[in-house]
């Protein structure tokens, strides 16, 4: 696995120490929370969350820093390196 970043759109999260971020996944867009500080970029804006990224299958997959580690699916398009 690479590091990488993951461009999302930033939410206001539940806790101070989060954010929602809101990805565009193969499948669509797709919302998790994460914490503050990996995600670069101010609530209700562009920004990017650091993903872990391994290809299979011939796509890209996003390991991203949610509590359960949630991978999704995602367009090379949407990585930028870290």
């Amino acid at each position: 696995m690479t590091e990488n970043k993951l461009k999302c759109q930033i939410f206001k999260g539940m806790f101070s120490d989060e954010v929602a971020v809101r990805i565009h996944a193969i499948t669509g867009e797709i919302s998790f929370f994460v914490p503050r500080d990996s995600v670069q970029g101010d609530i209700e804006t562009q920004g990017t969350v650091r993903v872990r990224v391994f290809k299979e299958n011939g796509h890209s997959w996003a390991q991203l820093p949610t509590e359960n580690q949630a991978t999704v699916a995602v367009d090379d398009a949407q990585l930028v390196s870290a």
